[in-house]
């Protein structure tokens, strides 16, 4: 998957924030997935419409940890939201 890949979160969720972590949860299925604080980053992040490349330079540059450690981690959320049909993957414009 490329990082200037853009995704968006599924029409069936709802997001529920809950201090700095998040909780999706999927309407249709009743499955639901929380999210530490860096997934709720990336969860905002593609609610600002940001692609994956913008979205690990944001939080390396935060948390002030190497991007490809923030890339790698956020693939594997990635895989897994996609996999339980929480976000999809889109092209913008």
């Amino acid at each position: 998957m490329p990082v200037s890949q853009y995704y968006r979160l599924s029409p069936q969720l709802s997001v529920t924030e809950v201090d700095d972590e998040v909780v999706l949860l999927k309407l249709d299925t009743g499955s639901y997935f929380g999210l530490n604080p860096i997934g709720a980053k990336f969860v905002s992040g593609i609610q600002q419409e940001m692609s994956l490349h913008e979205i690990c330079a944001s939080i390396s540059e935060q948390y002030q940890t190497p991007y490809i450690r923030v890339n790698d981690d956020l693939k594997d959320l990635v895989d897994q939201l996609v996999d339980q049909q929480l976000i999809e993957a889109y092209e913008p414009g």
